[in-house]
């Protein structure tokens, strides 16, 4: 990551720790609170709850840990070819 370089100062290295947990963060609650929220509306719509709120909750859980994965592999991907 640029910001994680040793070459950089140590403020900038640390805002760019801060910033990849703060974009972990984020991508593992969207996909939940999103998955939450179709599933509460379609289980609203067809009197089935809590079933699709709990499947799309468990879809949005898959998606976030799909969504670390990738960043976590991106960014040792560039720290590998840095």
């Amino acid at each position: 990551m640029l910001y994680m370089d040793e070459g950089v100062p140590t403020v900038m290295r640390r805002l760019g720790v801060w910033g990849l947990l703060l974009q972990l963060g984020w991508a593992m609650v969207v996909p939940l609170v999103g998955g939450f929220i179709v599933g509460w509306a379609v289980d609203g719509a067809l009197g089935t709850a809590p079933w699709a709120t709990l499947g799309f909750a468990l879809l949005g859980i898959a998606a976030g840990t799909y969504s670390v994965y990738r960043l976590i592999a991106s960014v040792l991907d560039q720290q590998r070819n840095h």
